[in-house]
């Protein structure tokens, strides 16, 4: 039990380690937005657009209200996860905010509430992969 806390403690701190040796942590935690800035005040949400599914459910269409590029938006529901679960999304989602990478679909923002994360990505055309 000890070692999976301890490498979870360990995770983290590697984690922090390489966002602060990039010049881009502001750009990381400048896009992780908790509650109460909401997706909705970004976004312009169209679940009726779905682009796919996956485990967690729906991937649907969004439009920034900015730009008015177009984004798919692909919720994690947090219940019935353990907070260690948790922990390791949300260390996940700071490395993938980080990465920039062009065969890597781009994350754009990510919004957390109490019932879910939802992550607002890079809009690739041609279908589902699999």
């Amino acid at each position: 039990m000890g070692n999976k806390q301890t490498t979870t403690k360990q995770d983290l701190r590697a984690v922090r380690l390489r966002s602060t040796s990039r010049a881009a942590l502001g750009q990381v935690t400048g896009r992780y937005h908790v509650h109460p800035h909401r997706i909705e005040d970004d976004y312009v949400l169209e679940p009726s657009q779905e682009l796919g599914t996956g485990y967690n459910g729906s991937v649907f269409l969004a439009r920034s209200k900015d730009t008015h590029e177009t984004f798919a938006v692909k919720p994690f529901r947090l219940y019935r996860i353990t907070q260690g679960q948790k922990r390791e999304l949300k260390n996940e989602v700071e490395v993938f905010l980080a990465m920039d990478h062009p065969h890597v679909a781009r994350l754009r923002d990510v919004y957390e509430d109490e019932g879910e994360i939802r992550l607002v990505m890079e809009r690739l055309e041609g279908g589902e992969l699999f």
